[in-house]
């Protein structure tokens, strides 16, 4: 009975260094998973802030485009409006050259006159 005692006792403690050995284990196995969590949690992370990164300048970049663009539409209407300007003022100087042409031509035209009506005047003198 002794042995069967020590033999049975001696089991136990087998069997308790066996089930600490897997409690070892399996608690090593679990710091594993957990550092493989964590590992993987952390890659997630650097992932997304990469990409929130990555969206950041993409928003930044838009807005700078859309700022050139604002730029170039206020430069374009600039320009139409110093050509419309241009254009009028080239107008009123066209008709201002105009009217000072014809405003000539009409002195001309009188003087002319003048002259024609001083040369049948004499010429109707002459037959008197």
């Amino acid at each position: 009975e002794e042995m069967q005692l020590e033999a049975e006792r001696l089991e136990r403690e087998h069997l308790d260094r066996e089930f600490d050995s897997l409690e070892r284990e399996k608690a090593l196995l679990m710091a594993e998973r957990l550092d493989r969590d964590w590992a993987q949690r952390d890659q997630i992370s650097l992932e997304l802030s990469r990409l929130e990164e990555l969206r950041s300048e993409q928003s930044r970049e838009r807005r700078q485009q859309d700022l050139q663009r604002e730029e170039i539409q206020r430069e374009r209407e600039r320009i139409l409006q110093e050509c419309a300007a241009l254009a009028e003022r080239q107008r009123d100087d066209e008709r201002e050259h105009l009217e000072k042409e014809k405003h000539e031509l009409t002195l001309k035209a009188e003087q002319l006159e003048g002259q024609h009506a001083e040369s049948l005047d004499r010429l109707q003198g002459q037959h008197r």
